[in-house]
Formats: C-alpha cells, sequence, structure tokens
C-alpha cells in the first residue's frame, strides 16, 4: 500500500481531534481508499477550500481547508466496511457506484449497512434477485431458516428542507434589523400555512415591539452575549431548527426557532414496496440523517391501516457528530398488520444492530 498522507497530515486533517491511538488505523483507511479510489476522490470527501493564492498560501502555510474529524471518521469507517462486504457476491456493483461518488445510489448505506449485519453474525447476500429486480441485500441469522430482505434508502432534498432554509434566513434576517442593540428572537409556536407565514413577515417589517402575535409567534429580545436557548424552550418543544442571520460590522443579530415537519414517509414507502418481495421477511432502511425532527415526524407518518406485505419492519435512522464522535442512532417500526411478521429472533437481531454504531468514534 502506498502511504500518501503522513501522520502530520492527519493531526491537520482532524484539526487536532484525532485520538494518537488512531493514528495508524486512520492511516491504513485513507491510503488505502486512495489505492482504490484515488487521491482526487479521497479529497473530494475531506477537503472544503482548495487555495490556490500564493500569498494566502504563505499566510496560512497550507494549501487546504479541511472538513475535520468527521469526514475523516466517515472514510474511516467506510474502509473498515469494505474489508467486511469486498469478497461477497455482488460487491463488484457497489465498488463500481463507489467510484463514481461515496453517496452515488446510496451506495455509502448500502456497504455500512451490510457491514454491520456481518458483524452481527448474520450471513448475508449482495442485490438478490426478487420478483421485480433486486433488493439490496438479504441475510440469515443462525437460528431462523429464513431469508429477511433489506432495502435500504435516503431521505434527500426534501421540500421540508429548502422551505426550513429559506424561510428561516427571511425570518432571521427581518428579526436582526429590528433591534440592532438586542439578540431578537423569534420563536414560531406551531406549523403555519403560507397566509400565517405573510402575517409574521408583515409583523416583522413592522418593527414590532416584544411580545406575542396571535397564537403564532412571540418575540424578544436578548443581549448580544447572551444564550436564549433556554427561555426559547419554555415555550416551543422539539423538534425544532434554528436559523440566524445578523451583520458584524452593524452589530445586528437575529434567530427564529421553528418546524417545518417532513412529510415523505408515505411517498418513500411507495417508492420502495416494489424493490422487495411479496411474501418474505423484508425490512426497509430509511436514513433520514437531512431531515430535521426525522424520528418523530415520520413515525407518525408511518400508520399500516391496511395489510402490507412488502414491509416486515420499518427501521429509521440517523448518522451524525456528536461530542462523543460518529453515532447511528435507529428508530425501529413494526408492522403490526403484515403478513410476514419478523420472528422473534431477527426482531431480536435488529435490536442488536441498533446499539452497533452507537458511540463509534475516532475521538477518545
Amino acid at each position: 500500500m502506498t502511504k500518501y498522507y503522513p501522520e502530520l497530515d492527519l493531526q491537520e486533517i482532524s484539526y487536532g481531534q484525532l485520538a494518537t491511538k488512531y493514528y495508524s488505523r486512520s492511516l491504513t483507511a485513507l491510503n488505502g481508499l486512495i489505492d482504490l479510489f484515488g487521491l482526487e476522490w479521497v479529497e473530494s470527501e475531506i477537503v472544503v477550500q482548495k487555495i490556490t493564492d500564493e500569498y494566502i498560501i504563505k499566510i496560512l502555510g497550507k494549501d487546504k481547508l479541511y472538513s475535520g474529524i468527521g469526514s475523516l471518521e466517515r472514510l474511516v469507517f467506510l474502509w473498515e466496511d469494505i474489508q467486511l462486504v469486498k469478497e461477497l457476491k455482488g460487491f463488484d456493483e457497489l465498488f463500481d457506484k463507489l467510484k463514481t461518488n461515496i453517496r452515488f445510489d446510496n451506495v455509502d448505506l448500502e456497504v455500512s449497512i451490510a457491514a454491520d449485519l456481518i458483524r452481527n453474525k448474520a450471513f448475508i447476500e449482495l442485490e438478490p434477485s426478487v420478483e421485480k429486480g433486486f433488493a439490496d441485500c438479504r441475510f440469515k441469522i443462525a437460528d431462523c431458516e429464513f431469508w429477511t430482505y433489506c432495502e435500504i434508502s435516503r431521505r434527500d432534498n426534501s421540500k421540508a428542507k429548502y422551505s426550513i432554509e429559506e424561510k428561516g434566513e427571511e425570518i432571521s434576517n427581518l428579526a436582526s434589523l429590528i433591534n440592532p442593540k438586542k439578540h431578537c428572537v423569534i420563536l414560531i409556536l406551531k406549523e403555519i400555512d403560507d397566509s400565517e407565514y405573510s402575517k409574521i413577515i408583515s409583523w416583522l417589517k413592522s418593527n414590532p415591539e416584544e411580545g406575542k402575535l396571535d397564537d403564532i409567534a412571540i418575540f424578544f429580545t436578548a443581549e448580544h452575549s447572551s444564550d436564549v436557548t433556554l427561555k426559547a424552550f419554555e415555550y416551543i418543544s422539539t423538534p425544532i431548527s434554528v436559523r440566524q442571520s445578523g451583520d458584524v460590522v452593524k452589530g445586528t443579530f437575529g434567530s427564529v426557532y421553528f418546524h417545518i415537519p417532513d412529510k415523505g414517509a408515505k411517498s418513500k414507502l411507495n417508492e420502495k414496496r416494489h424493490q422487495l418481495p411479496l411474501n418474505e421477511l423484508c425490512v426497509l432502511f430509511i436514513d433520514l440523517t437531512n431531515v430535521a425532527g426525522g424520528f418523530t415526524d415520520w413515525e407518525k407518518q408511518i400508520k399500516f391501516k391496511n395489510p402490507v406485505k412488502h414491509f416486515s419492519t420499518i427501521i429509521l435512522f440517523t448518522d451524525g457528530i456528536h461530542s462523543t464522535g460518529f453515532r447511528r442512532e435507529m428508530k425501529i417500526i413494526d408492522n403490526t398488520k403484515s403478513s410476514n411478521p419478523l420472528p422473534i429472533q431477527v426482531r431480536q437481531f435488529f435490536e442488536n444492530i441498533t446499539k452497533i454504531r452507537l458511540d463509534k468514534n475516532l475521538i477518545d
């Protein structure tokens, strides 16, 4: 294996957060991925900016800015996942997807879920044939004779996500202009429709006094250096998104606490049901990392009112960087009306798999 990265680079890439005991492990992963996919592929995941101006390079002492420990951890875990699945029949197709892009056709999720199934002592096959194409994988465990078929997907680029960014920017920017001497905070108390949103915008443009707009919103101010979170949560509850705007020169600063639920559960289930067989044990994994309040919103939407043969269980999950490093959290939603319910052994298998990446990190 060629050594492209020395230990010194790891300190720079992780901004000093990588624990010394993980240097060898991280170097093996980075250099191994470069051998597989090339230096440009790896750097597209860990470099946020390449600097070409010689003067800036001289000032900074470097020609690249890295995204930090989170991106490094993802690549290290991907390398280790590949080691578990690379000998499986069907991996060549996943490998070709990975060469295109780490997230191409959700291949990063397919590799990580397949690897976790193996870690949990399952026998696994990739890309098994089903009635109308191929599932992502299927597996067996020692004390169950039946195959369980898995489809793995993610929710991305939803209307709710774009709406949160667009409306959050407009509201926080207008709030910041009300009183430049204070941190101006807007709390949206409920899910609002277009007419209520317009009412909020008109209210903010009127330079309002601190107080309440009907049952829709609250406006209060605080000192710029103070933490407003505790006061905000006296009126609102999770799930919540926070967006902020301000002007350093003018000293303005505004925040908005609000939530726009993502309502994509039904369409996602309809999209994926035909990629799983009818009369088998079937599990749909859905990555909701990019959905604010995903577990809460989607669990409310996933109601099996009629018998649905395609899904024995839905597993929602999120990947994130916490104070302890990378964490994958999972929520299991059983289909109580399934004609193919999971046997108790398989259900317990999934309970175990939820813990496999629950605080996996390279920091401590």
